[in-house]
């Protein structure tokens, strides 16, 4: 008769100090877990300064939130400028995008690269 291989040994999950397996972090709080809260104020109030309502858009009472991922380089330019998830009206999601793109660049991060999930709202009054 053939030998049976022998079972591998299932890998066990990496624990952290406390025994329990890490939790990595809520889309919204990567935004404050990069850059310190001060830096992250300045680019949401830049990138807010940027911010234009589609007039079709308004014309059609659309509203929305975008969240963006992008990162910001040690020059303060934007890097990998991506959606996230949508609003549901792309001109909504391109209005958002051209915000971070105009905002740019923003003042040097305080690390080498860093990394900001934002969302960016669309209201009407």
């Amino acid at each position: 008769p053939e030998p049976k291989p022998e079972p591998k040994p299932e890998p066990k999950p990496v624990s952290n100090a406390a025994g329990t397996a890490p939790a990595f972090p809520a889309p919204s709080a990567v935004a404050s877990a990069a850059p310190n809260a001060d830096y992250l104020a300045q680019v949401r109030q830049k990138i807010a300064k940027s911010q234009h309502y589609p007039r079709a858009a308004k014309a059609r009472r659309q509203q929305g939130t975008v969240t963006v991922f992008f990162s910001i380089a040690s020059s303060g330019h934007v890097q990998a400028l991506s959606i996230i998830s949508s609003s549901g009206h792309s001109s909504l999601d391109q209005a958002a995008l051209k915000a971070v793109e105009k905002a740019s660049p923003f003042a040097p991060p305080a690390s080498t690269v860093s990394d900001i999930m934002l969302p960016i709202e669309f209201r009407l009054n």
